[in-house]
């Protein structure tokens, strides 16, 4: 009998005990703490992720649909001086955007226009001595300037000796000016030579436009 009392007492004084309110609370929001608002944070940042994934897959849609009618593919007509070709002439495509100005072979700069005639485009290639250009080199962002020489080779100027620069550093536009948007890729470093008391450096680069591929380019 007393064990009987014992026990209910027992279990009265712990029922009274926890549902007093501030024992309630702390249980409560000890749950919600460790427990519910986890799983209600965990639940938004699934539904974000499946949205961003959404936005994503519906941006990159929309870039290859612009990029697809941003370039054009032109043929060969025919070329000027080909040994290298400082200028060459293409079909003017029928799709031809009148605000195209650079001259692409796959994803490398061949060249700028320079004339648009009824069915021709005029390309002046940058192996012409009049074709100049900044450029960055893509590993070290050292800075320099591009000329063509009417040679295989390409000229770069106005990089310091002490400017982080080695051969076989990818060369690409800088951006400077209105000739060509920043990141396209143009040439890799040849050769680099420091002449005695010169404070830059003698570079050659050679361009990644591929005269065995001279019968197609892209516009853009």
């Amino acid at each position: 009998m007393r064990n009987e009392k014992f026990s209910f007492l027992l279990f009265f004084f712990l029922s009274f005990f926890f549902f007093l309110y501030p024992i309630k609370k702390a249980l409560h929001s000890l749950f919600i703490d460790y427990l519910y608002s986890p799983v209600i944070l965990l639940k938004k940042n699934i539904e974000k992720l499946k949205n961003w994934e959404k936005e994503k897959d519906i941006i990159f849609k929309e870039f290859k649909r612009k990029e697809k009618k941003i370039f054009s593919p032109a043929y060969t007509l025919y070329i000027e001086e080909a040994f290298p070709p400082r200028f060459i002439f293409l079909y003017k495509p029928e799709n031809f955007d009148s605000n195209s100005k650079f001259v692409f072979q796959d994803e490398n700069l061949a060249g700028i226009i320079k004339e648009k005639r009824k069915d021709k485009i005029l390309v002046e290639t940058i192996f012409s001595p009049y074709f100049k250009i900044d450029v960055v080199d893509k590993r070290s962002n050292v800075l320099g300037v591009l000329k063509g020489k009417g040679d295989f080779l390409l000229d770069l100027y106005y990089v310091p000796y002490w400017a982080d620069i080695k051969e076989g550093d990818t060369l690409l536009t800088a951006g400077i000016g209105e000739i060509a948007p920043y990141g396209i890729k143009i040439g890799l470093i040849e050769k680099i030579e420091k002449e005695e008391g010169e404070i830059f450096l003698k570079i050659k680069v050679r361009p990644l436009f591929d005269l065995s591929k001279i019968s197609i380019f892209l516009l853009k």
